[in-house]
């Protein structure tokens, strides 16, 4: 069982290094050519590249089962996604790129729906946890897109919180919070579910609140 775990994980995480690969490409360009503002430029990094990386490190436990099924067509549907979320910013914000931006936004739906299943199983809550932050960065990419205007915030205020919440959201929830000893981090070397769990364990307050809102959901 592990074994074939392990090798399901060599290979998605292949398939994220390659998204990845072509997604530094793919920004490259679109900075190069469309000259992006800032906020769109900074924005695109995390669909394009830091999103497909993160993805890379997460190892689900059980090479069987649903959840282990939608995070195949996950993978695999990331990349589509993530361009056509680059091709909106070709179009003034409105309905037809609000239209592109709506597979991105689906695509960050179904992550949080794992990162629900991974949460309420036990594993890997801090990156569970991240998975579920990118549905909300994906929703504020789509009003982004669409031209919305949350209580009248400008435009770079609304895709400045799609950023907050790819990054500060999902970004951050991979740096483990590492137990010290003596001054000295100590992580788990390559494997990132030990990564997460020297942090969940060395934080006890957060590790008790999470697994009691945990059990609630059980």
């Amino acid at each position: 069982m592990h074994a074939a775990a392990a090798v399901l994980w060599h290979s998605e995480s292949r398939l994220t290094a390659l998204s990845a690969g072509g997604g530094v490409l793919a920004w490259a360009g679109f900075v190069a050519l469309a000259d992006p503002a800032p906020a769109a430029a900074l924005f695109m990094l995390a669909p394009l590249v830091i999103v497909p990386l993160g993805l890379g490190l997460i190892e689900i436990s059980h090479p069987e089962g649903r959840t282990r099924t939608y995070w195949r067509w996950v993978l695999r549907a990331q990349p589509f996604a993530a361009g056509l979320l680059l091709a909106s910013f070709g179009l003034e914000c409105g309905v037809n790129a609000a239209a592109l931006a709506v597979p991105w936004f689906g695509f960050t739906l179904a992550l949080a729906w794992i990162g629900l299943n991974l949460f309420r199983a036990g594993q890997l809550p801090f990156r569970a946890v991240a998975l579920a932050y990118t549905a909300v960065g994906g929703f504020w990419a789509f009003l982004a897109r669409a031209g919305v205007r949350p209580l009248g915030f400008p435009d770079v205020i609304v895709l400045a919180t799609a950023v907050h919440f790819h990054y500060a959201g999902f970004l951050f929830s991979f740096v483990p919070a590492g137990r010290t000893n003596g001054g000295t981090s100590r992580y788990a070397a390559g494997r990132p579910d030990r990564m997460v769990h020297c942090g969940w364990r060395s934080r006890g307050g957060i590790g008790n609140h999470l697994q009691r809102f945990r059990s609630s959901l059980s």
